[in-house]
């Protein structure tokens, strides 16, 4: 999926795409903390243009209200892959019921015509981040989700006044992790 155009070329403008269910009854895809097995939720993307970028995310968050204009920072309780600027660093950050974001760096910096495999599971207890099939190392950036959240599993990204980043979604992969 190409979202080439999805947005003008206006400061803040975004969008987000979240693949299952979002709504109250939660009918798609998602991850209960209470009672799913290890579940993960992969892509694999590709940016044309990073410094056409703001913020870019992706991962799992537990549904909320939306925030216009979308941003990754404003979820409540999420466990994200997250190029938070337009200079191509990718980073991971986490969020537990508005506690402030705990940030690590994952060591890969994204450049424009790049493609990478990102991948994050969720534990009972914990949460993986992998980048291109290689686990990232977590120091500060761990979560613990609450019984009964339920987090789905999404995309998203703003882009700045210059332009569309020109982004591509090769494939979006969710299940259980054996």
């Amino acid at each position: 999926m190409t979202l080439d155009g999805f947005t003008d070329d206006a400061d803040n403008e975004g969008i987000e795409l979240v693949f299952g269910q979002p709504g109250p009854d939660f009918l798609g895809w998602n991850y209960d903390e209470t009672t799913s097995s290890n579940t993960y939720c992969e892509a694999s993307i590709s940016l044309a243009d990073i410094s056409d970028l703001d913020d870019m995310w992706f991962g799992w968050w537990v549904q909320e209200a939306y925030d216009n204009p979308p941003a990754s920072a404003t979820f409540n309780t999420s466990a994200l892959l997250v190029l938070s600027d337009n200079a191509g660093d990718l980073d991971i950050e986490t969020q537990l019921n508005a506690g402030g974001v705990l940030n690590d760096d994952t060591g890969t910096t994204w450049a424009d015509g790049g493609t990478h495999t990102l991948r994050v599971v969720l534990l009972a207890d914990s949460v993986a981040f992998y980048v291109d099939g290689t686990a990232v190392t977590q120091t500060n950036a761990v979560l613990n989700l609450d019984n009964g959240d339920k987090a789905v599993c999404g995309f998203g990204y703003t882009n700045d006044a210059a332009g569309d980043p020109t982004v591509t979604i090769d494939y979006v992969e969710i299940g259980v992790q054996q």
